[in-house]
């Protein structure tokens, strides 16, 4: 074995030291012996960015890493060394791994950019270098083409961060930049900017920035667009949201190219949107007419979208849906308008506006599945979960005065109205929700429209169409021998449906999850029972209709709305039916989880290996979420600790995140592990996912101020709601974790009623 080099066992040594761990000393001495495969001294150079070494030895494993990254003979140890140093903390090392991103050959420093977007406290840097790469184009090559598009993509935080008024330009000038990637990280990092700037509040920066933009990069109508839907979007300066809609018109006035109505289809729709945000449900009316007519004109003129049988575009069939989604957004934002103003679901304005909207977004799935053969079955959720839908873009609003705050319980009872409604238009599409009892007359399911009968009977021919067009275009004998069983199986399956008279077409839709979203909060708002109630229809109705047989894939839905129901049953008291229903939920994720396995061992093709990865991570932290459901049931609502510890160990091992690690130090200190359980809390930064987790070991732990001030972060920042408040209050007064600070008068002050 060679000596390892003397700087290396001074780096050693004051690790071991900060770590005090003899495992971690030896993972680290590995680093130093060069005899070692490239691998072992990989998995030893990330080890020197951990967390909880915080700033020891901060300078000397700067110099290490920098030097492996740089020197090195082996890729794998020059990418394991970049990751070392992003985990190092301090402000050196974010100058290291500057100094690398300008130094570094091609590819190399593309990897240190990624590190650097990602690094916390690097936003003054990364600024720097992208002033560096888009205004001064001083001709650093290795700042140009992936490498700037990469730095330009992590500008919105950046710029919330560490920008100023004159940073502002920098969004224009990658917009308007030669290259490609460059202008789509642009307008991504302004996405992400708005985004940040509305989760701090900092609406003046942001109408600074819409301001400065305009004409510089967006036109002046597309920015007070983004104005009004920013403004509307967090519930605030409504009145100045709706002015900023009601410009766009004027500002677009006798253009008539389609981008421009399309923004103008925006102001009418957001105008709407403005009113119904600001209580005046009725005065949306007019303008949700005006921009139901800027649809069908968007539509009319783009014809050129509607499907060649000769030579079909999966682009203009992607375009051409979403524009007649965008139709049937409007027909959804009038069924909400009318329930909010006072109008039953049951009565004929809701449910004109919502058969409407499903005959757009059946429309929609048509246009998409002609031209795209891998497209899949449609779902009223496109509409329900659109961004501009009425639930995400008005009700979510944090700060709105209407429907947030005490308003919340009554934009909860719009929404379920609406729910209520489309059970009756949409049938088994929307479950869960009981249809009204005395609707009105000639309204029913899409089998009793002719309409939109006809355009689910059209569904499985179109599909048939592009699978045998794809068969014809394919080269690769195994996609071939893939799509003739697609082939033969639509062949039979459109028999079968003209011999019944298309008795069961339910396979060519997915079933809504508007029920499932609608459930968590109710619970938020303290409303358990309630989505109690809501999760076992939909569970019956999916039951009812099949979906829940329909292999692996109904059975993780079936998880999921166990996993809802077990949370529900629990808030509302009910902690043995909840352990009840969430060991079935991981019972169907185990089954899952086997299911993917044999799939993925049985592949042929190794381009799907990463689809089955993919899936498996996903049902494991699914399965995770029900045990963790299964340890806070044992522990708070039953007392039991050890059963709690057992689900809990069970949830670690297939979920290792901040939020699972701040539960292992609950669980550590609880039972008496406080050295392990501190050891923990150093690898975890404080975020609003861990506040409350956080304030539970600390108080377990013994150490009050730090408790409660997590706890007052987590009231503060995850419940704006006063049902999601109270309901919050109410678990942390019974939760034996924080039971040490039962006679803490600042313990009681924060969870009073």
């Amino acid at each position: 074995m060679r000596r390892p080099q003397p700087w290396l066992w001074v780096v050693l040594l004051l690790l071991q030291s900060a770590v005090g761990r003899a495992q971690e000393a030896s993972n680290l001495q590995q680093v130093a012996d060069e005899s070692l495969a490239p691998a072992t001294r990989a998995r030893a150079a990330r080890a020197l960015g951990r967390v909880e070494l915080g700033l020891a030895a901060a300078e000397e494993r700067c110099s290490l890493l920098d030097r492996l990254a740089r020197e090195a003979p082996a890729a794998e140890l020059r990418s394991a060394a970049l990751e070392g140093l992003a985990g190092v903390e301090g402000p050196l090392a974010t100058t290291t791994l500057v100094a690398l991103v300008t130094d570094l050959p091609a590819d190399e420093n593309l990897a240190a950019a990624k590190l650097l977007v990602k690094r916390p406290g690097a936003s003054a840097a990364l600024l720097e270098l992208v002033r560096g790469g888009l205004v001064l184009d001083a001709g650093v090559e290795r700042l140009r083409g992936a490498v700037l598009a990469e730095l330009t993509g992590g500008l919105g935080r950046a710029f919330v961060e560490a920008g100023g008024p004159a940073d502002r330009r920098l969004f224009s000038l990658g917009r308007l930049h030669t290259d490609r990637a460059v202008r789509a990280a642009a307008a991504a990092a302004f996405e992400d900017a708005i985004g940040r700037l509305a989760n701090l509040r900092l609406d003046a920066r942001a109408m600074e920035l819409f301001e400065d933009l305009a004409g510089a990069g967006w036109s002046r109508a597309e920015m007070q667009v983004r104005r009004s839907t920013y403004l509307i979007g967090q519930g605030r300066q409504l009145e100045e949201a709706l002015a900023a809609a009601r410009s766009v018109e004027p500002l677009t006035r006798g253009a008539e190219d389609f981008p421009t109505r399309r923004l103008r289809f925006f102001g009418f729709y957001l105008e709407a949107a403005a009113e119904l945000a600001a209580g005046r449900a009725e005065a949306a009316f007019a303008p949700l007419m005006r921009a139901s007519l800027a649809a069908d004109g968007m539509n009319m003129q783009r014809l050129d979208l509607v499907p060649d049988p000769t030579r079909p575009s999966k682009i203009a069939g992607a375009e051409a849906g979403d524009l007649l989604n965008l139709r049937g957004l409007v027909d959804l934002m009038a069924a909400y308008v009318a329930v909010a103003a006072g109008v039953a679901p049951g009565d004929a304005p809701v449910l004109v506006h919502l058969a409407r909207a499903h005959e757009y977004n059946l429309w929609s799935q048509l246009r998409i599945t002609a031209t795209d053969d891998a497209a899949g079955p449609g779902s009223f959720d496109e509409l329900f979960e659109h961004d501009f839908a009425p639930r995400r873009l008005v009700f979510a609003a944090p700060d709105n005065a209407t429907w947030s705050g005490a308003g919340r319980g009554r934009a909860l009872d719009v929404a379920l109205g609406v729910g209520r409604a489309a059970a009756l238009i949409l049938g088994s599409e929307v479950p869960g929700f009981e249809p009204p009892e005395e609707p009105a007359e000639g309204f029913g399911g899409p089998r009793d429209d002719p309409r939109r009968f006809q355009l689910l009977k059209n569904l499985r021919p179109a599909e048939l169409a592009a699978v045998q067009r794809r068969l014809g275009e394919s080269w690769d004998p195994f996609e071939m021998q893939l799509l003739e069983m697609r082939r033969r199986y639509l062949v039979s399956e459109i028999e079968k449906d003209q011999e019944s008279g298309y008795a069961d077409t339910s396979d060519l839709r997915l079933p809504s999850t508007f029920a499932l979203g609608l459930a968590e909060e109710l619970r938020n708002e303290n409303r358990a029972e309630e989505a109690v109630e809501l999760t076992g229809r939909l569970f019956a109705d999916l039951d009812a209709s099949g979906r829940l047989d329909e292999g692996a894939w109904g059975a993780w839905l079936a998880a999921r709305v166990e996993i809802s129901r077990g949370g529900s049953l629990g808030d509302a008291g009910r902690p043995r039916e909840a352990i009840d229903v969430l060991e079935s939920a991981v019972r169907r994720l185990e089954a899952v989880e086997n299911t993917i396995q044999e799939r993925k061992s049985a592949e042929r093709d190794p381009r799907n290996l990463a689809v089955f990865d993919q899936q498996l991570k996903q049902t494991e932290r699914l399965r995770a979420q029900a045990l963790v459901g299964l340890a806070v049931n044992s522990n708070v609502r039953l007392g039991d600790p050890a059963r709690a510890l057992v689900y809990f160990e069970a949830a670690y091992a297939l979920d290792d995140s901040d939020f699972m690690r701040g539960l292992l130090a609950c669980y550590r200190a609880r039972f008496g592990a406080k050295d392990e359980a501190r050891a923990l809390l150093r690898t975890i930064r404080p975020a609003p996912a861990v506040y409350y987790n956080l304030a539970c070991a600390w108080a377990l732990l013994g150490d009050a101020d730090q408790a409660i001030a997590m706890l007052r972060r987590e009231f503060a920042e995850n419940h704006p709601t006063p049902g999601s408040l109270e309901r919050q209050k109410s678990w942390s007064r019974e939760d034996p974790d924080l039971a040490s600070l039962a006679e803490d008068l600042r313990f009681v002050a924060l969870t009073a009623p």
